[in-house]
């Protein structure tokens, strides 16, 4: 096929292929030792697989030129960003443990800049451990989030989209 056939195609599909990019996006955030690839063949039908993390498999037919890889996502190196400080003092004013974590600063003997987080990391206070817990899993439902992961899958497909419609080649 050629790169104006896979555009047309892709554009038929677009919201199908969105939506299993989504989907990709999702399953990476869950398990990180894998890649998922969403890829379509030549008859738009649209497919996810999966391949270890930092693989570099595809399919046969990707390479005989019958499917196209759309969209992919690995999140073996991803690193979570840190939970900002306002975020988890916030969550401790409203559960009435805030002066029970500036003691636990002030008993670990941090440094001004030390953060929140690295604080409560070092606690063996359960119910400040318990706060922390529950903001990293505030974290993770933005990450999955599906407005979130359409924007990832989106961008990927445009970038995809592009790089076929810069190739005058047919």
């Amino acid at each position: 096929m050629t790169n104006r056939e896979w555009l047309k195609l892709i554009e038929q599909n677009k919201e199908r292929i969105i939506n299993k990019g989504i989907e990709a996006y999702k399953e990476s955030l869950e398990n990180k030792n894998l890649r998922y690839i969403v890829e379509m063949d030549e008859n738009g039908i649209i497919t996810m697989w999966y391949d270890v993390a930092g693989g570099n498999s595809f399919h046969m037919s990707t390479y005989n030129g019958k499917s196209i890889e759309l969209i992919h996502f690995c999140m073996r190196n991803w690193i979570d960003d840190p939970i900002p400080d306002n975020d988890i003092e916030q969550k401790l004013h409203e559960r009435g443990l805030y002066k029970r974590y500036l003691k636990e600063r002030e008993s670990q003997e941090v440094e001004d800049w030390e953060t929140a987080e690295i604080v409560i990391i070092n606690s063996t206070d359960e119910q400040l451990q318990g706060i922390l817990e529950g903001c990293r899993q505030e974290r993770k439902q933005f990450l999955v989030d599906d407005e979130y992961a359409r924007t990832e899958a989106e961008n990927q497909l445009e970038n995809l989209k592009n790089v076929l419609d810069s190739f005058k080649c047919e």
